[in-house]
């Protein structure tokens, strides 16, 4: 259908007849730059905000994940398993302007800031970041991203209305304000929450579309000019019923309407049995484009919610796929999914987990899409992906997961080889994406040219085959995190987050130090028995709790704090709790002549 679309097109420009009005329109819409716009959750800056009390304040984020909590989320150690890659809890501006100048060496040309995850807090931080971006003159737009389910109003039409009249209100004249073809962009999430819980007929019927558009029409209406507006169509159908018809039919007869209103249509991300059919979604993507408006597939990395759904990914794959799904039907809008959303994973914003390793892979694809070719290679990188455990059962908190393989992605100007261990693989000029057998310990990877190392990346986390808890998460490592960590905090050392280290080298890794004897991610309390109780330095500036003049010396592995016999390292290799005594444990009594 798209290929026929355009044989029309070009055979009227060739005849120099004049163009049907969708035509016109769809023309200027596919001469569009291509932009990709991360959403962004306003709860969560870079080093402020609600995340950075759990980061750096909550006491329940250093000593209260315990295993036998009742509370589900404590008891699989905590809805967080990364977080914002800072050195310490930052003022609002700074952590805005530090996301921007990530978010624009990631490649992304904005943010959507979804409304209004965090409320007020919410509303302050898309302030903060015009704010920002107007100060340096960043070449960055900033817009909203409408989330009917975090607001609120008397209906969800209100909220969709407060929306967008604060957004302009604010900052209908700021240059950094997202414009696409001279009108705001205003993207959506679950596009179809506009009308939800109002009496409108269903969406599956023409008469239902036409009440979706009308909403959208009154909330131009409100704004008191026209919009462009990003439809989510992903959930169009969620509740709905379709006798007699698939609801990929269903949705494939409606993008007409559709596309003949909104300038772009895509979905947020790959969730549903919808939007997992990869041959509907390019009926979608051709569909979509034929009649007028942009195709906007959905890129992402992974995604782990604690308490719903984990998605299962292998390294870097989902975000090299979803890319690739783009570049390939002629994408001309993206909304990341997401930028910071730390609670489900998903984040591309640097964290204490991919370090910059996604986002910098994430700048080699936008820069394909938008060149329309792979870009060329004038730096040596190298990237490892990996989860850090071996496939294992974890304790004490429940769960399994880990892998057996993990993947080293290259990219390079000349061709060469990636050493790992005693894997040796080729790897071609440009980029290569190789797997490798996962080790034990902290990974080191090596670019070979003519037999020679001329280029190496080390993990700083390590990799074990005893895991306390059960992680989906993918790490990454790059060659550029110090250098770019250095140009983001150039005074502040990287942070620490190595669980699975042995910091005094006593055997017993850093977690277990912390969490039975010390202080939660405060690595100073896993510091074995040298730590010096009376220091009045501060050994880690990286954790406010690491100033606290008495720190808890972590436990010496000879020791038996619960007297069963068994001494901390036995119990850690053991898989058991250093400080229980055993329900079955028969203490041994010394027997004696009379």
């Amino acid at each position: 259908m798209k290929r026929f679309f355009y044989s029309i097109l070009l055979s009227s420009l060739a005849l120099g007849l004049p163009l049907h009005a969708d035509q016109e329109d769809a023309t200027k819409k596919n001469q569009l730059p291509r932009k990709i716009y991360a959403h962004y959750m306003g709860c969560f800056p870079a080093g402020s905000g609600a995340l950075a009390y759990h980061q750096f304040y909550d006491p329940a984020e250093r000593v209260g994940f315990r295993h036998d909590s009742k509370d589900e989320m404590t008891r699989k150690g905590g809805r967080f398993k990364t977080w914002p890659l800072v050195p310490k809890a930052l003022p609002l501006e700074k952590g805005a302007d530090v996301d921007i100048r990530r978010a624009i060496r990631a490649g992304i040309d904005g943010f959507a800031i979804d409304t209004w995850a965090g409320g007020q807090d919410a509303k302050n931080t898309l302030d903060a970041l015009f704010a920002a971006a107007e100060a340096a003159k960043y070449p960055f737009e900033i817009t909203i991203c409408i989330d009917p389910w975090s607001m609120e109003g008397g209906t969800r039409l209100d909220a969709y209305k407060e929306a967008v009249t604060y957004l302009l209100s604010r900052h209908r004249d700021s240059p950094n304000l997202a414009r696409r073809n001279g009108k705001p962009l205003i993207l959506t999430y679950q596009g179809q929450g506009i009308v939800a819980g109002a009496n409108t007929p269903s969406l599956t019927t023409p008469e239902g579309v036409d009440a979706l558009i009308a909403a959208y029409k009154e909330v131009e209406k409100a704004a008191g000019q026209p919009l462009y507006f990003y439809f989510d169509f992903s959930e169009i159908l969620q509740g709905q019923k379709t006798p007699g018809k698939q609801a990929t039919e269903v949705i494939l007869e409606a993008v007409p309407k559709l596309a003949a209103y909104f300038g772009a249509i895509g979905n947020f991300l790959d969730l549903n049995g919808v939007t997992r059919n990869k041959e509907f979604m390019q009926k979608m993507a051709d569909a979509v484009q034929a009649n007028g408006a942009e195709w906007a597939p959905p890129v992402w990395y992974q995604y782990h919610n604690a308490s719903w759904h984990t998605e299962g990914v292998n390294g870097s794959s989902k975000l090299r796929a979803t890319w690739q799904r783009a570049i390939d039907q002629n994408a001309g809008i993206i909304q990341f999914a997401t930028w910071n959303d730390y609670g489900e994973h998903t984040s591309l914003a640097p964290t204490l987990a991919t370090n910059y390793g996604i986002s910098s892979i994430n700048r080699y694809y936008t820069d394909w899409w938008k060149q329309g070719k792979p870009p060329v290679i004038s730096e040596d990188q190298l990237f490892i992906t990996f989860k850090r455990s071996l496939p294992a059962k974890a304790y004490p908190f429940p769960g399994s997961g880990g892998s057996k393989t993990l993947e080293v992605i290259a990219l390079l100007k000349t061709p060469g080889q990636i050493r790992l261990k005693d894997e040796v693989k080729d790897a071609a000029a440009g980029l290569t994406v190789l797997e490798f057998t996962a080790p034990l310990g902290k990974v080191e990877a090596e670019l070979l040219r003519d037999g020679k190392v001329v280029q190496s990346l080390k993990t700083r986390e390590q990799i074990t085959d005893r895991p306390f808890v059960n992680d989906p998460t993918w790490y990454s490592a790059s060659t550029f995190d110090e250098k770019y960590w250095k140009e983001d905090f150039p005074e502040q050392p990287y942070p620490e987050d190595d669980f699975y280290g042995d910091k005094d080298g006593d055997g017993l890794p850093n977690w277990f130090e912390m969490y039975w004897f010390g202080k939660w991610r405060n690595f100073s309390t896993a510091a074995g028995v040298n730590a010096d109780p009376n220091s009045t330095s501060d050994p880690d500036p990286n954790f406010a709790f690491d100033s606290d003049p008495n720190p808890i010396p972590a436990s010496d592995p000879g020791a038996d704090p619960d007297g069963d016999g068994k001494t901390n390292l036995q119990e850690y290799l053991e898989r058991t709790n250093p400080t229980l005594v055993p329900s079955d444990f028969v203490p041994e009594f010394p027997t004696s002549k009379f």
